[in-house]
């Protein structure tokens, strides 16, 4: 079975997705969404960033899994 379609490249589990979503909600915010970037450095050329964050940048992918926002810039795609 091939995984579907993803806007971000990215496969985010239902585990991961609950444990997002249940850390937002301690948060009490509903603007935040979780970002995850790639970015140059680190041992394998490779950096790899994961935070909440309020921003929307020019030319992100964004996905709604398990109620929370999956939000890529665009480079990182």
């Amino acid at each position: 079975m091939t995984a579907p379609a993803s806007a971000t490249g990215v496969i985010l589990t239902e585990a991961a997705a609950s444990k997002a979503k249940s850390l937002l909600d301690q948060e009490g915010r509903d603007d935040l969404s979780l970002r995850i970037a790639v970015q140059p450095g680190g041992c394998a050329g490779l950096r790899y960033q994961l935070y909440f964050d309020d921003r929307t940048l020019d030319g992100d992918k964004v996905e709604t899994i398990g109620g929370v926002n999956l939000v890529v810039d665009k480079m990182s795609v």
